[in-house]
């Protein structure tokens, strides 16, 4: 299984190693507001305005939308919108 980095040390780390399986990190997403407002036609106008109300700092990151549905009950699947412009459009980085 393929993790996040932000998820390192957290609880979700550890569900995934107690299913049994190898647990690898990518090197993590994050993206600005202002570099994913270029793209409004990739999943919506809606779905950015969406991202500004999430964002801490102008930033959006895997953690942050994965509390927005657990934490804050946003909707998943808007949500999940949201992350497909995060994985298409956001910066990978080395966060370890």
């Amino acid at each position: 299984m393929v993790l996040d980095p932000v998820y390192r040390s957290t609880p979700i780390e550890q569900q995934a190693r107690d299913l049994g399986v190898v647990v690898e990190w990518h090197d993590g997403y994050e993206l600005k507001i202002k570099h994913m407002a270029q793209f409004p036609d990739y999943r919506g106008q809606e779905f950015i305005e969406l991202a500004k109300r999430l964002a801490v700092n102008g930033v959006i990151d895997a953690a942050l939308l994965g509390r927005a549905v657990t934490e804050q009950g946003y909707e998943e699947q808007e949500v999940k919108k949201v992350w497909h412009y995060l994985a298409r459009f956001g910066y990978r980085g080395d966060k370890r």
